[in-house]
């Protein structure tokens, strides 16, 4: 991390790592101060450390009840522990925020989406084949 975000200061607690840092997704965005949290043995997760604007009363999608960017599917092992979190998961939140800007303006989610259908257990869903997508964007 200290070599692709300088700017990201850790903090060690027992066997998580927190930074902190900001995240401009284009040179016109606003900065946008997260919080990377990870916990070794688990897949890290991005917190925004600033309220996110919604649009129409609807607050911004791709965010988990816990306050957390959903940035990938973990059933796609798009990210493994031998990952750098700098290179994966921290450019991922930028594009995230990319496309919350994208979002708040026409209303239209510009990434790929994939939700489990209402009512479908968890289990269920992690359970279905896996149909890797031939891009992200």
């Amino acid at each position: 991390m200290k070599t692709d975000f300088p700017s990201f200061l850790p903090t060690w607690k027992g066997q998580r790592v927190t930074w902190r840092g900001c995240l401009n997704p284009t040179p016109l965005s606003p900065s946008y101060p997260v919080r990377v949290q990870y916990d070794l043995g688990m897949s890290p997760r991005v917190y925004p450390a600033c309220v996110l604007a919604g649009r129409d009363g609807a607050s911004p999608p791709h965010v988990y009840p816990k306050g957390h960017l959903c940035l990938h599917q973990p059933k796609y092992r798009d990210w493994s522990a031998s990952m750098p979190v700098s290179k994966t998961v921290v450019p991922w939140a930028a594009l995230w925020f990319y496309f919350y800007e994208s979002w708040l303006i026409t209303g239209e989610w510009a990434a790929k989406e994939e939700h489990p259908s209402p009512g479908m257990a968890k289990e269920e869903f992690l359970a279905r084949p896996i149909e890797k997508p031939t891009s992200r964007a």
